[in-house]
């Protein structure tokens, strides 16, 4: 998703949530070197190297500016389609129409789009038009942010969290289902202190065994994360300043 037009469709097809990565980058200065896991970032948007970092020229007002533009867009197709709201616009596949050109090309003229493109309230037999089925968060969504590893580690580093004293919890057991184990830490952390954190060596969490994807992801100032064990991929994803150690396990 890149453009207001992608934001139109993927909504029409039912997304009620719009992410975007590669374009937002791109307005901040990154350069498609495609060398963001070998910390030599070039323009300094995917490094921790101090002199490549100095390269970055990234501002927030451009990202702000291309997402106005991106919303400008979404706005002004809307209006075309005589949508006033963008709830309004989710699941509506019955505005979609394929490319005629696909019929010519042999190498797309015998797809059949009318399963994807067909309205989701004609496949309830009860249902005549769209005002009778919900088209958005029609069911509760509990990512059980409650149960986070997170969540327990806050409670016990709360000296630190509130008064910087130091500590050191060891023999925390992990798997892989725990991800991005260490994000909401570091928000308590960033939340009362900044970006500047807690004092080098304040947290200290041994964990033992296989963490999830994400592990020590946004790693805040002053927090150290020792893993006995092995790690899935975007290990230390968006690093802002905490220490990672990552060892095999010593049996």
């Amino acid at each position: 998703v890149r453009t207001g037009r992608d934001v139109v469709i993927a909504a029409m097809l039912g997304a009620e949530e719009i992410a975007m990565t590669t374009a937002p980058l791109i307005t901040l200065g990154c350069i498609m070197m495609r060398k963001c896991h070998l910390n030599t970032c070039p323009v300094g948007v995917a490094t921790q190297d101090p002199e490549l970092r100095k390269k970055f020229t990234g501002q927030p007002e451009h990202l702000i500016n291309y997402l106005f533009m991106v919303a400008e867009e979404a706005r002004e197709i809307m209006a075309s389609l005589g949508i006033k709201k963008f709830n309004d616009l989710i699941g509506r596949t019955d505005l979609l129409r394929p490319k005629g050109y696909l019929k010519d090309n042999p190498k797309t003229a015998d797809l059949d789009f009318a399963d994807l493109l067909k309205p989701a309230w004609t496949m309830e037999n009860s249902m005549s038009n769209i005002a009778e089925l919900p088209m958005y968060c029609c069911e509760p969504q509990d990512h059980e942010l409650a149960h986070a590893l997170d969540q327990s580690l806050i409670s016990r580093c709360a000296p630190a969290l509130q008064d910087k004293e130091k500590v050191h919890l060891k023999g925390i057991n992990i798997n892989n289902v725990d991800r991005s184990v260490g994000g909401i830490l570091s928000f308590e952390v960033s939340k009362k202190f900044g970006a500047v954190g807690l004092p080098e060596g304040t947290l200290h969490v041994s964990f033992i065994g296989s963490s999830g994807q994400s592990f020590g992801n946004f790693l805040a100032p002053g927090i150290t994360f020792e893993l006995e064990g092995d790690a899935n991929d975007y290990i230390g994803k968006g690093i802002s300043g905490g220490t990672l150690v990552v060892y095999k396990p010593n049996q």
